[in-house]
């Protein structure tokens, strides 16, 4: 995430994808007006299509990829 922030092209609105108990995800992303945090359950299609980037946990992806793919 400190990567993110630091890079120039991610300014504005980002959907952070990770496991809910990330409690230091959810602390560093209220700094950041723009920055909305989801359980990998919990994302719905207008939080991707509302933000221009989706930043998403290799544990968050591997949760969608077994939910989805059933």
């Amino acid at each position: 995430v400190a990567e993110v922030a630091r890079m120039p092209e991610f300014e504005g609105k980002i959907l952070l994808v990770d496991a809910r108990d990330n409690r230091n995800l959810d602390l560093a992303s209220r700094n950041h007006p723009g920055w909305k945090t989801v359980d990998a359950l919990a994302v719905n299609v207008y939080d991707v299509v509302d933000r221009p980037y989706l930043v998403v946990s290799e544990q968050a992806l591997a949760r969608l990829v077994e939910v989805l793919g059933s």
